[in-house]
């Protein structure tokens, strides 16, 4: 469910399986494993942020229902289950399917993953990473396990064994291109080398550069590179009607929103100050609507909040970046909590309330999963406090280390 390996149109594919497991179930009504994969593509829909509906989590609750009925002694089932109970946040239930697979059997590479994520979710970052490296014995080539200790390295900041595991990947998937890009970023978040992670982008094949995924990175790196020409034609040439918004190539926070908000955005930067709201006012409505059905998903929230920044709708924009990170706070979730804060710090920023901004800045360079050196050195989302003295400590305590 890592959508950094994912080449083709996401939504499309899964629904596409879904159709196609679908017919395979009609003809074979007692099919454990069919109805687990189902399960898996409903909860794919639902961790990438593309469909985080009631209804969605309703057809992958009746799948894995359905598996479990037909063979809950069946180990794959069991270990499905837990990754369904992980997806929603039922971690004591994931854990409890994850004790009775572990007697069975005791050498699960994916359960020792699952373990892990968990782990990582609760703030256990060591008990995390000796988990993945203990999964990674067991099944040394396995791209979601060596993807997992590349994200843990990269939110402790510990950018030389993430570089060594793209490295890894890279020699075990060669014709794997979209790696070198994320490998390129390493260098980004630690040194603010945008140049050679841009130069890397542009030189992936077209098959990789115009997924969704690399597009946002793109559309990203150029608002990173104040190239806001290159910015809008990214924008423009793009068939897509959603990209990831504030877009890091490991946050599991990453949220589709529509791309006329990335417009609303892309001209408050280039004003330099909240924009008046004129024709984005219905880009803005849509992304309120999205919100509202997808309740699950606090990110588009803290998005609707920085929209609202833009547009200078103060209140509202605090009131809905303060919900966010209410909805998802860090005691509750270590991995995507954090990037909340740090919208919210963007928000404040943007309201005029540098005080406050600063307060949730802090917490977001000082803990795992916070803010990277590159980003906050680049970024022009920051120019509102980039002349603040407490904006230059922020950034020394962040700063390459040699």
């Amino acid at each position: 469910m890592d959508p950094q390996f994912l080449t083709e149109d996401e939504r499309e594919a899964l629904l596409r399986a879904i159709r196609l497991l679908d017919e395979a179930t009609k003809k074979d009504s007692e099919f454990a494993l069919a109805f687990c994969q189902i399960a898996k593509a409903h909860d794919a829909l639902y961790w990438n942020k593309i469909d985080q509906t009631p209804e969605r989590r309703a057809m992958a609750d009746r799948a894995e229902d359905e598996a479990l009925r037909l063979r809950p002694d069946l180990a794959e089932v069991r270990i499905r289950a837990a990754w369904h109970h992980f997806v929603y946040r039922e971690d004591e239930r994931a854990l409890a399917e994850l004790a009775d697979v572990q007697q069975s059997l005791p050498n699960s590479a994916e359960a020792l993953q699952l373990i892990a994520f968990i782990e990582r979710r609760q703030g256990s970052w060591e008990k995390a990473l000796s988990m993945l490296h203990k999964a990674l014995i067991l099944d040394p080539r396995h791209s979601i396990i060596l993807g997992a200790l590349a994200d843990t390295y990269y939110w402790l900041r510990r950018y030389r064994e993430v570089e060594q595991i793209f490295d890894r990947q890279i020699e075990f998937a060669p014709n794997h291109s979209s790696l070198k890009a994320y490998r390129a970023s390493v260098a980004f978040e630690e040194k603010a080398d945008l140049e050679s992670y841009r130069a890397v982008m542009e030189k992936l094949p077209s098959s990789a550069r115009n997924t969704l995924w690399i597009t946002s990175l793109r559309f990203q790196s150029a608002v990173l590179a104040r190239d806001w020409k290159n910015a809008k034609e990214i924008l423009s040439d793009s068939p897509a009607n959603e990209l990831y918004f504030g877009f890091s190539p490991y946050s599991w926070a990453n949220s589709l929103v529509p791309r006329s908000c990335h417009e609303i955005w892309l001209t408050a930067l280039q004003r330099g100050h909240p924009i008046k709201a004129g024709r984005f006012g219905s880009a803005r409505d849509q992304l309120k609507q999205k919100a509202e059905v997808q309740t699950d998903d606090p990110g588009l929230m803290s998005v609707l909040g920085l929209i609202d920044a833009a547009l200078g709708c103060k209140e509202k924009a605090i009131q809905e970046a303060r919900r966010a990170s209410e909805m998802l706070p860090i005691s509750k979730d270590a991995v995507e909590g954090v990037p909340l804060v740090s919208k919210l710090a963007l928000v404040y920023a943007w309201t005029n309330e540098p005080d406050l901004a600063f307060e949730e800045l802090t917490i977001s360079v000082e803990i795992p999963g916070g803010v990277h050196y590159g980003e906050l050195q680049l970024d022009p989302v920051w120019d509102p406090l980039r002349t603040d003295l407490r904006f230059a400590n922020l950034l020394a305590q962040l700063s390459p280390k040699e």
